[in-house]
């Protein structure tokens, strides 16, 4: 991104700052805008939580 803005700036294409910090490398695909996070917490609450997950089993034991 910075090597596109400074070829813009070597051909005195400005950008205005303001535009700058709204800019991203990113693509839209797969990124949720609305700011909810979905995934199995059952397939990672090992990892996640580990010391509650010991005590479910050492519970169900």
């Amino acid at each position: 991104m910075q090597a596109v803005l400074d070829r813009w700036a070597h051909r005195r294409q400005v950008v205005p700052p303001e535009l700058i910090g709204r800019i991203a490398p990113t693509r839209l695909e797969g990124i949720n805008l609305r700011g909810i996070f979905r995934f199995p917490i059952e397939r990672y609450a090992a990892q996640l939580l580990p010391s509650q997950t010991a005590a479910k089993m050492s519970a169900n034991g």
